[in-house]
């Protein structure tokens, strides 16, 4: 009976390494959630997003030409180091192009462009991945000091290394506005902001997981805490310890 002990120490020991190291993997969580179910507000408490026109419904937002989203400066705790995540489609742009985010003021930033999705700076030449009108699409930008990242439908479309000014979030972040003619009109379903630069791994996890919960939980909620691994691991020794009382009396 002894040999059932340790086997039952052992499985225990093994439950609790798998399953901290799984929770500590999982967690993507964002700082600001918009799932535009009727309200602009942040499922996190945080500042609403503000609507330039366009109509808010009761599962997404649609937006015309010259309208749009903004978000105050004051929700980035760091306008160099940040990931903003959407799920939307353009119906039509006004142009060659379409504007998807604008954290400059001027003609910089992320944009749908002849059908692919890149971010213009400094009148660099447009390199991207397809993107297709009347189609939604998972999108993710994501900047740190040293380069910026842009994700569609999981998969990364484009690296582009340096640190231009013009993607910090110096001004209100706006979502579809240009401040000319370069934009579209169409619709999005939800929007989440982050305080790190996802990586590629985190990127694919949010695309697989879909639409966030209205809650505003982490990616993986279902993923016991460390506490919780350690109060699974604390049952597993009394019923080892109550194991070894029956097996003495029986002796």
């Amino acid at each position: 009976m002894r040999v059932k002990h340790h086997l039952l120490t052992a499985a225990a020991a093994a439950v609790l390494a798998a399953g901290m190291a799984t929770g500590a993997a999982a967690e993507i969580v964002p700082i600001h959630s918009y799932h535009l179910d009727g309200s602009l507000a942040d499922s996190y408490g945080g500042p609403s997003l503000t609507s330039y026109g366009g109509e808010l419904g009761a599962n997404g937002y649609a937006f015309d030409y010259h309208e749009g989203l903004g978000l105050a400066t004051s929700a980035f705790a760091d306008p160099a180091v940040y990931s903003v995540e959407l799920y939307f489609q353009f119906d039509a742009v006004n142009s060659a192009y379409g504007r998807i985010l604008n954290s400059s003021g001027n003609d910089d930033g992320l944009y749908v462009h002849s059908g692919n999705v890149s971010y213009y700076s400094d009148h660099a030449a447009y390199d991207g991945t397809a993107f297709s009108l009347g189609t939604m699409h998972h999108l993710v930008f994501a900047r740190s000091n040293t380069s910026m990242q842009i994700y569609v439908d999981g998969a990364l479309a484009r690296n582009l290394n340096g640190d231009p000014a013009s993607s910090k979030i110096l001004n209100p972040l706006l979502f579809f506005i240009d401040e000319g003619s370069e934009d579209g009109r169409g619709y999005v379903d939800f929007i989440q902001t982050f305080d790190t630069a996802l990586s590629a791994a985190d990127v694919a996890t949010l695309y697989n997981n879909g639409r966030p919960s209205p809650a505003g939980p982490s990616v993986s909620d279902s993923v016991p805490e460390p506490a919780e691994w350690a109060l699974m691991l604390a049952g597993f020794g009394l019923a080892g310890a109550g194991l070894r009382r029956r097996t003495a009396r029986a002796a």
